[in-house]
């Protein structure tokens, strides 16, 4: 009888060290590199920094491949720098009509915070080294544009008129990116605009987002680095000119398996 309830508690252990060995739990934290892409995303769009971090529980029923689940606070977007001009045709009350002319230069940070759920397969083929790829849905937390926007507005030096409208009407504006922009040597009574600019626009995005999460990792005594590249398949602004939008990220991140 003795005899009997140690083997049943030997077996337990190695039952619990076998568990223990097959989950493990990953915090993790680093960087994001990540910018909209696609056919519809403008020129203008630069890649930004955003901060990364969650956990992952990985399960590994044999040495060569696991299965894990992970949450992650992921902060994304991008940055614009761009110049835009805007040129207002206008008719005065005696049927004059006019033309003014204002450029702006935008250096502008949208900053999308989002919380993933990344499903991944693991495959460890060597010494540390492991392959994965899955699933990851992401909802939207948060949508914000940081920075600032500056230029000049005035009166096209050909019609030198400022001023003394009476019941204006806007007949009319163009709107250029790219194009040779004016300068306030190029206006009659220029004024400067200078604004932070530091907006809420959730409204602007999606709330929710698929994509493809492909990566590598490596392991040094339980020390994780982890690099992915996460496909985006959703359109992420809400604007019907930009159906083909997406997120693209690269994810690196530094953890210790427990």
């Amino acid at each position: 009888m003795k005899k009997g309830f140690i083997m049943a508690a030997l077996m337990l252990m190695a039952l619990a060290a076998n568990a223990q060995k097959k989950w493990t739990v990953t915090p993790q934290v680093g960087i994001n590199l990540s910018d909209l892409q696609g056919s519809d995303a403008p020129d203008c769009m630069k890649t930004t920094v955003g901060f990364i971090g969650g956990a992952e529980v990985e399960y590994r029923p044999t040495s060569l491949f696991g299965v894990s689940i992970g949450a992650f606070y992921s902060v994304k977007g991008c940055k614009t720098d761009e110049t835009m001009t805007f040129r207002f045709g206008m008719t005065k009350s005696d049927g004059t009509k006019i033309e003014t002319l204002s450029t702006n230069e935008h250096v502008n940070k949208y900053e999308l915070r989002y919380l993933s759920f990344p499903l991944m397969m693991n495959f460890h083929v060597w010494k540390g080294l492991t392959v994965k790829g899955g699933i990851q849905y992401s909802n939207l937390m948060a949508a914000r544009i940081k920075g600032k926007t500056w230029g000049f507005i005035g009166d096209q030096p050909e019609i030198g008129i400022s001023g003394g409208l009476s019941h204006p009407e806007q007949v009319g504006m163009y709107q250029g990116v790219g194009a040779p922009e004016p300068t306030s040597e190029d206006m009659v009574n220029p004024q400067r605009i200078d604004k932070d600019v530091n907006t809420g626009v959730k409204g602007s995005f999606h709330k929710m987002e698929w994509a493809i999460p492909l990566g590598v990792s490596y392991e040094y005594k339980n020390v994780v680095l982890d690099v992915r590249y996460m496909i985006g398949l959703s359109k992420v602004p809400r604007h019907s000119r930009e159906d083909r939008v997406h997120n693209s990220c690269t994810s690196i991140t530094l953890g210790v398996r427990l």
